[in-house]
């Protein structure tokens, strides 16, 4: 097999609650020609349950997850988008 090797890019869109993350993250995803789109806040509300992890944790694990899936796709070739809110955790 012959694999051609191309570069690959993270786009991270992040800013506040409400001013258009998700609308520009899936406008950009929609317009290249091959990428995935990680939306954070799935990623962020998986737990099911009357008990869950204190948000620290949360935002924590949530990260973790994002960075794995990113790499990921990265390892395969794809750009990705993730749009997820940013704070001080970076």
């Amino acid at each position: 097999m012959n694999f051609t090797k191309r570069s690959v890019t993270v786009y991270l869109i992040s800013g506040p609650l409400g001013v258009g993350k998700s609308t520009v993250s899936k406008t950009l995803a929609s317009a290249m020609n091959q990428c995935v789109l990680i939306e954070g806040d799935l990623l962020l509300h998986v737990y099911r349950g009357e008990t869950e992890p204190p948000w620290e944790e949360r935002l924590r694990l949530a990260w973790l997850n994002i960075a794995a899936v990113t790499r990921n796709f990265l390892l395969n070739g794809l750009d990705v988008v993730i749009d997820f809110v940013v704070e001080d955790e970076l």
